[in-house]
């Protein structure tokens, strides 16, 4: 992602002591997974594809088994090598 979208402005500060002193109530967690899917939706824009991952899909996919993480790889693997017609 960060070779087709890199965001300067990304915050660092805040996300960091949000992990470091929130993460017992695992809101760090659930923000930084939500985040991932918008990051994932804005690479996949950038590279000319229509945006198809939802940080909402992945959440609830996350709840089940897991499978979030999953959602989210089939999702980088549309930017990496997308079909050609």
């Amino acid at each position: 992602m960060a070779e087709q979208r890199r965001d300067p402005e990304a915050p660092v500060t805040g996300p960091l002591l949000v992990m470091l002193f929130l993460s017992w109530t695992g809101i760090g967690f659930i923000v930084s997974y939500w985040r991932t899917g918008n990051r994932i939706r804005a690479t996949q824009e950038s590279a000319g594809l229509e945006p198809s991952c939802s940080p909402a899909i992945g959440f609830l996919l996350n709840l089940v088994l897991g499978l979030g993480i999953l959602y989210y790889q089939i999702e980088l693997n549309k930017v990496a090598a997308p079909e050609r017609d």
